[in-house]
């Protein structure tokens, strides 16, 4: 019996957004209704995301290649309104498209038509993408609108899938909800009109859905912390309205909580609002005087009930169709990269670098040929499948021919610190050190707050018996970043036996950096063992002022001190350990 396949979900979760998974416990419900398939979501944040939704299996964003085996269909949804957002969907959509998994978008949201990245961004890739995908649906008719003529064809609207959800309200709606980030971004004077709107019509039961306490006229309200989408619809479910100022995302959750959301069109637009009848729960934030709250308060009241209800109920069978589509992901053909832009060709490499991920760490070099190999026309001069063939070239004893796949990216990416540094490594492997000396030297150009170019650089001197030159670069890379872990030990073995000489080391960059406490605190431990107690002690002092929190320094100090103070030493360790104590949680 073959392997259970599963549906594979890119979407935003894990971002302590409850409106987002409320959206995707939507999506979910709709899928599960579909058929019996497993669901498999991809995070960010895994356990974050497997928190709030604990009947599906959920994977790392980079787990993907491993994701996609036995995967019966991608299914990229949710809001694809920034740059980020688009390049997630596009890489996993190409990892999809070359391991061969039909890939659909599902109620996807594009967003306003000035602000969408789909029209403001690069269009050629986005046509590319969608282009490419067997299946769409968009969330609304304005979505569809702007996607209908990247793709060539007509795309499906249906509507926000949180719809379909059947969610607990209460018997009673007495209370009014407010989104902490409207009250975040208005001003003094239209938060105190709408506060004397809601005080005009006896509503007193106000809840603030977020995690920061407000003030002014707000302060006396009850906060929710609305981390989890659960406790979020659990406290609209009591609301009679709710106040926000994302209609984007937060609008359509309200109502499949049974609530009228009230907006104020700050960065959003009412669309939803427009489509079923409730233009008039919006108010424009050039008028958010109580006059314009009123308004909108009575129009929302005035929709309660029977009334909301009949309005949403055509929203449930519209977001049903969100499926429909699903039936032609199962044409779905490789990736063609031949008559491919820069941007999929740059995207296309890094998801190949991501398929080849796991076998790469099994050491299988055989499995990484085959999954690179095909693609060589036209992503052979693309970092991100360059270094990974040269990886895979390494594996099978093969660095002169690594090292000309990493030459090759370079002609046309001089400026890649990621492919110098596997040149780098590359030649080194080969005997080659003034290649690797020069190679690194260039990362170090290129990444000047990177401390790694400069401990390779040092490892490579003290390889060829230069020590001073070694100890320089080691300093190098304190500067770049103070209490660099690997070079700190570096130092400390190189010079075991020399401790005045690793005390100066220390000290000529405490005299650079006064204010680095870590320097101070190797200095002082350095110049201990050298028998300068006195000089120990004048360091690890100086370092507990720069940095009296740390526990450690108080310790190091409550040493020092202890060769000629025992009672005063006692002291210090107190506070060491007192320190210490407050610092777990």
């Amino acid at each position: 019996m073959g392997a259970i396949r599963h549906v594979l979900v890119s979407c935003a979760t894990g971002e302590g957004r409850p409106e987002h998974e409320l959206r995707i416990a939507g999506l979910v419900t709709l899928l599960q209704r579909r058929a019996r398939t497993p669901i498999v979501l991809l995070s960010p944040d895994p356990a974050r995301t497997a928190s709030a939704h604990p009947d599906v299996a959920v994977m790392a964003l980079d787990a993907i290649a491993t994701a996609l085996v036995n995967c019966e269909f991608l299914c990229v949804a949710g809001e694809l309104r920034t740059a980020a957002a688009i390049a997630r969907a596009a890489r996993h959509v190409l990892a999809a498209r070359l391991a061969g998994v039909p890939v659909a978008l599902v109620s996807v949201d594009v967003g306003a038509r000035s602000a969408s990245p789909v029209n403001a961004g690069p269009p050629t890739l986005v046509a590319e993408i969608l282009a490419s995908v067997e299946s769409i649906s968009a969330l609304d008719a304005r979505s569809a609108a702007h996607l209908t003529p990247l793709c060539g064809r007509r795309v499906e609207t249906t509507a926000p899938p949180e719809i379909v959800l059947d969610l607990p309200a209460g018997e009673t709606r007495t209370a009014c909800g407010i989104d902490a980030r409207l009250l975040a971004g208005l001003p003094v004077d239209a938060a105190n009109a709408l506060a004397a709107a809601l005080g005009s019509r006896g509503i007193t039961d106000i809840v603030v859905l977020g995690t920061a306490a407000p003030g002014g006229a707000f302060a006396a309200s009850t906060v929710v912390s609305a981390r989890d989408w659960r406790t979020w619809s659990r406290a609209v479910g009591e609301c009679a309205l709710v106040f926000t100022n994302d209609a984007a995302a937060t609008s359509s959750a309200i109502l499949a909580c049974g609530a009228v959301p009230i907006v104020q069109t700050i960065g959003a637009d009412a669309a939803l609002h427009r489509r079923i009848g409730l233009a008039s729960c919006v108010v424009d934030p050039a008028r958010s005087d109580e006059a314009a709250w009123s308004e909108a308060i009575d129009a929302g009241l005035r929709t309660l009930g029977q009334a909301l209800a009949g309005r949403v109920a055509p929203l449930r069978s519209l977001a049903w169709r969100a499926l429909g589509p699903l039936a032609d992901a199962a044409r779905a053909s490789g990736w063609n990269g031949a008559s491919a832009s820069a941007g999929a060709k740059t995207l296309a490499a890094e998801a190949c670098a991501l398929l080849a991920r796991p076998a790469l760490e099994a050491g299988d070099a055989t499995v990484v040929e085959g999954i690179l190999e095909p693609h060589r026309a036209a992503l052979a001069t693309e970092p991100a499948w360059a270094e990974v063939r040269a990886r895979a070239y390494a594996l099978q004893g093969g660095d002169a021919e690594g090292q000309a796949a990493l030459e090759a990216a370079l002609a046309l990416h001089p400026d890649c610190d990621r492919v110098w540094a596997a040149l780098a490594r590359a030649r080194l492997r080969r005997g080659d050190v003034d290649g690797a000396r020069a190679a690194w030297q260039r990362v170090a150009e290129l990444c000047t707050a990177d401390a790694e170019p400069a401990a390779e650089l040092a490892a490579l001197a003290l390889f060829g018996g230069r020590v001073e030159a070694a100890l320089g670069a080691w300093q190098e890379a304190q500067r770049r970043a103070p209490g660099h872990a690997a070079s700190a030990r570096a130092v400390r073995a190189c010079l075991e036996n020399d401790a005045r000489r690793e005390a100066r080391f220390w000290a000529e960059l405490a005299a650079e950096r006064p204010d680095v406490a870590v320097y101070f605190h190797a200095a002082g431990l350095a110049f201990e063992r050298a028998g300068a107690h006195g000089d120990a002690e004048a360091y690890l002092v100086r370092g507990t002022e720069i940095a009296p929190a740390c526990s450690a320094l108080w310790d190091a100090l409550a040493c020092s001190v202890a060769r000629r103070d025992a009672d005063g030493a006692q002291h210090i360790f107190a506070r060491a350990r007192a320190l210490e104590a407050a610092s777990t949680p």
